[in-house]
């Protein structure tokens, strides 16, 4: 009986809004389209306040460009071979700082309260003494320990990823 009416949350979004939005058999224009106000009721979801919305909004416009990047160099002669391990290290990374970016949106109060954040975020790049301070507060041991769990899961990906390739 159970397992009649549970229905998990992204399986629930396929099927009663981005199936209906991007059509059986539709156009990959139309599927990717239909990404980003799926994205949009993602954040809505979350709370009913605008930066809920902005952060589905961003995750949205994120991921259908990933998609149509991803398509283009897959629909290209020749262009999985583009997909390198680098091209793979790259793509990790500017997921994760992209995730970061847009995690403001989600934890923060307000629009405003994101980009006040993103204010002293960008401040603090450009500060000489920034840089500093987070040294000062980073043991050695624990800056080796990050780095080594970091640098062994950025492999661990770019491993898997030529193992799926073929």
């Amino acid at each position: 009986m159970w397992q009649r009416w549970h229905i998990s949350l992204s399986t629930w979004l396929s099927d009663y809004h981005y199936v209906p939005l991007s059509g059986q058999g539709s156009s990959p224009e139309r599927r990717i389209a239909s990404i980003f106000p799926t994205y949009l009721f993602i954040g809505l979801r979350h709370g009913a306040a605008w930066h809920f919305v902005a952060w589905g909004g961003l995750n949205g416009l994120v991921r259908a460009s990933e998609t149509k990047k991803t398509r283009f160099h897959t629909n290209m002669p020749g262009g999985e071979d583009l997909i390198t391990a680098p091209h793979v290290l790259l793509r990790i990374c500017t997921t994760f700082a992209i995730f970061c970016a847009t995690m403001l949106f989600f934890r923060a109060n307000s629009i405003a309260d994101a980009f006040v954040i993103w204010q002293e975020i960008l401040a603090d790049a450009i500060s000489p003494t920034a840089y500093a301070r987070v040294f000062e507060q980073l043991s050695a041991d624990k800056f080796f320990l990050t780095i080594t769990w970091g640098l062994g899961g950025v492999l661990f990906a770019i491993e898997r990823s030529e193992e799926r390739r073929g």
